[in-house]
């Protein structure tokens, strides 16, 4: 995640190629308005959109047949119009002119009818994404991991162009059921440049669906009464977690089991995990933890890589901002992070409304290969902020209600040495140890306290090392993500599985499980993990889930040909213009601690018009990319490039040595916070 594009004077810690202060850029890729496809072919978009159904069947022709009497007529010149039309009949025409048609088929073809028929009946011919054959365990066929016909499971090469937008049959528990709050989407795809434009789900589907609180609340209940923690693990492929044994407390997290921690072990329940996909969607950072802390899709939100814009919150509020607007002073939010762009998106105010309360930045370390006391630190800080033990208020800091805690060791680690290397490993090791002395805090705490691990995309193993090209693309390897929810058994069963839970889904579940309103905010397009309950199923025990999550990972293909290449594409431009605003701002904060105020101007302004004139010469044609290939929030303006986010971001705190991985480290060792 973190090749990124921020600069600070001592060396940001999202450098992808350095442990150090050189900071390098990250490649993404993403799909036309797409939402993740759980396994083998079934998708969850999340959306709010009315009229969804979960079983789909297609054919060619131009009338669109949803069981919401839903008509959608698609011409076969699309010109990127997304004004829709809907009455309280849910009759809808959606004018979408294309200069490339596709159908809803699985020999992916493109044809020159953009016709579909849907229904709620299943069928072999369900535009699912491409799958591999192989053997499937019952309960991943259960859990929407496997369940597809022969005739439906077909080579990565022929999967069907709409498959990402989150039409698909949901197989398993409520198979030809619609998923209670999930929304239907118009399949789009863009076909070599030519871009299939939607009508924008912020402002067809917002409303649409009433999201079921997990809590029963019709009103806003009070927050102090929930306490949430949502640990972020950057560029973390589930199968490495499942592989390695040593990673025993992630594991106890979805299975349960034992917490390991130097101070010895607890047993706690399991919770429900996702081994869950982003096929069609980018696998840069910053559009991805837009998407987790926004409940918006990046193309939506029009991130496409990892140059951080302040007006993406006017836009799309955090959650954060949400919490903040909907609970006032009555909840205590905080953020912790070792990566500048995660800071900067919790740091971030949305037309006034601030981000969270508190924001504690690490920066890296030196000597820190695998970043290894930077991550440590993080969790030192989340340990001391569920104790209330935050060094600067005299162990009596009030415990924040809701906590957002981000890793970037793993990812960092696969820029630097490749995702396939024993340094990756080693750094997933060191997480997992981390995971345990939150968890044990957790459990010491007294409070309940629904924890969820999340990561925002993979890591490429055949890929590495060499900096941004770990991750960006469309390999099952890139695009399989994971979500483990967890509250010691009272909402999400122990040991049990649900595949269609999405990054996208965070946002409106932390919503939720404060109470928040029963109407969503317009802008998500995911919906509480509650809703997905139907797709839940329970392995018979730990060793059977360990398979079966392994078998649903196995079963994510390749989206079609057309698709995977256009957002290739769409990944080399957008990061060409990262790297320009990078190198600038690293050039521009090297200069500046090298020579005095009253003489580094001299070079410093020269390089930062040429850096401006070369992020615009880049940048434009990158937006004009995304914007043709599915990125509906795309735009070339602000022509100038933003300034990048200064750490801290938040009021420092005195610099500790750390009590957990790395006993003997010293005050002093780093600069912390």
């Amino acid at each position: 995640m973190p090749a990124v594009a921020f600069a600070d004077a001592t060396g940001s810690a999202d450098s992808a190629g350095s442990s150090s202060s050189s900071s390098s850029s990250e490649a993404g890729s993403s799909g036309a308005g797409a939402a993740p496809t759980s396994a083998a072919g079934s998708s969850d978009s999340g959306d709010s959109s009315t009229g969804s159904v979960n079983d789909v069947s297609s054919d060619t022709d131009t009338d669109t047949d949803l069981d919401t009497d839903a008509d959608f007529d698609t011409d076969a010149d699309s010109d990127l119009d997304t004004d829709a039309d809907f009455d309280t009949d849910a009759d809808s025409d959606l004018d979408t002119d294309a200069d490339a048609d596709f159908d809803l088929d699985t020999d992916a073809d493109a044809d020159t009818d953009t016709d579909f028929d849907f229904d709620a009946t299943a069928s072999g011919d369900s535009g699912s994404m491409a799958v591999d054959d192989g053997s499937v365990s019952d309960s991943s066929v259960l859990a929407g991991a496997g369940a597809v016909s022969d005739e439906v499971k077909i080579s990565a090469a022929e999967v069907s162009v709409g498959t990402p937008d989150g039409v698909a049959a949901e197989s398993g528990a409520g198979a030809g059921q619609q998923d209670p709050g999930d929304g239907l989407d118009v399949p789009a795809a863009a076909l070599g440049m030519a871009a299939v434009g939607v009508a924008s789900r912020r402002e067809a589907s917002s409303g649409a669906v009433t999201m079921a609180s997990q809590q029963g609340t019709s009103q806003f209940a009070d927050p102090t009464d929930a306490n949430v923690l949502v640990i972020g693990i950057d560029g973390t492929r589930l199968s490495s977690i499942l592989d390695d044994p040593a990673n025993v407390n992630l594991f106890a997290l979805m299975a349960g089991g034992d917490i390991v921690t130097s101070s010895g072990t607890t047993p706690i329940a399991g919770g429900t995990t996702a081994a869950s996909t982003i096929v069609g969607h980018t696998t840069i950072s910053l559009p991805s933890w837009t998407t987790i802390l926004g409940g918006v899709w990046g193309e939506e939100a029009g991130v496409i890589n990892n140059v951080f814009y302040t007006k993406t919150a006017d836009e799309y509020p955090t959650m954060f901002n949400t919490l903040e607007t909907t609970f006032g002073n009555s909840i205590q939010t905080m953020a912790i992070a070792n990566w500048i762009g995660t800071a900067a998106i919790s740091d971030a105010e949305s037309l006034g409304t601030p981000g969270a309360d508190v924001v504690q930045y690490v920066e890296d370390f030196e000597n820190d290969p695998i970043w290894t006391q930077s991550d440590d630190r993080v969790a030192e800080l989340t340990v001391q902020a569920i104790e209330g033990t935050n060094p600067g208020c005299d162990g009596q800091c009030p415990v924040p209600d809701f906590l957002f805690s981000y890793f970037v060791g793993v990812d960092n680690t696969g820029h630097e040495f490749g995702g396939g290397s024993p340094e990756y490993n080693e750094a997933l090791r060191k997480v997992d140890e981390n995971v345990g002395e939150i968890m044990q805090a957790v459990l010491a705490s007294g409070e309940d306290w629904t924890v969820i691990v999340v990561t925002d995309h993979g890591q490429s193993t055949t890929r590495g090392p060499i900096g941004a090209l770990a991750h960006g693309f469309q390999t099952p390897e890139e695009t399989t993500t994971f979500v483990i929810a967890w509250d010691g058994g009272a909402t999400f069963e122990s040991g049990a599985m649900n595949n269609q839970y999405s990054i996208v889904d965070i946002s409106p579940t932390v919503l939720d499980l404060f109470g928040g309103p029963a109407l969503p905010p317009s802008w998500y397009e995911g919906v509480p993990l509650s809703n997905h309950d139907p797709s839940t199923v329970k392995p018979v025990d730990p060793d059977e889930l360990r398979v079966t999550l392994q078998d649903s990972i196995e079963m994510y293909g390749y989206p079609d040909i057309v698709t995977d290449l256009s957002l290739g594409m769409r990944t080399v431009f957008a990061t060409v213009a990262m790297v320009v605003y990078d190198l600038t701002n690293s050039i521009i904060a090297a200069v500046e601690e090298i020579l005095p105020s009253g003489l580094s101007w001299l070079i410093t302004v020269p390089v930062q018009i040429i850096g401006d004139l070369l992020y615009m010469w880049t940048n434009v044609p990158a937006q004009i990319v995304a914007l043709a290939t599915g990125v509906s929030g795309a735009s070339i303006f602000p022509l100038l490039p933003p300034e990048p986010p200064s750490p801290p971001l938040a009021p420092t705190l005195p610099e500790s040595p750390n009590p957990l991985t790395n006993p003997g480290a010293e005050a002093g060792d780093s600069v912390a916070v």
